[in-house]
């Protein structure tokens, strides 16, 4: 039996690979954040923690109905800013966990 190998194969070059495993890293430090601290922070501002069930349940709704959207969205924007306007909400993000102080 003939069995047909592609006759490019891309693999990753050495400065690729880095860039790859620096945002893996980037990413799974930012998730560890989500999971584990921004719940102790919503709980301080919000007090209970039914309160924080409903603001993770709009936030994850809004996040759902974004992911299922974006390449509605991506039509009607740019990629370059649609990449913009998310980095952007980074920043809105961790300037509003920075910003936290106690009463």
């Amino acid at each position: 039996m003939f069995h047909r190998r592609p006759l490019i194969i891309n693999q990753l070059r050495g400065a690729n690979f880095t860039t790859l495993g620096l945002m893996s890293g980037l990413e799974g430090f930012a998730r560890g954040v989500i999971v584990g601290l921004v719940p102790l922070i919503a709980l301080d501002v919000f007090g209970t923690k039914a309160m924080v069930s409903v603001v993770y349940f709009l936030a994850s709704t809004f996040v759902v109905l974004i992911t299922l959207n974006l390449a509605r969205i991506e039509r009607l924007i740019h990629r370059r800013w649609l990449i913009t306007m998310g980095f952007g909400f980074l920043m809105i993000g961790a300037t509003l966990l920075w910003s936290h102080t106690e009463a």
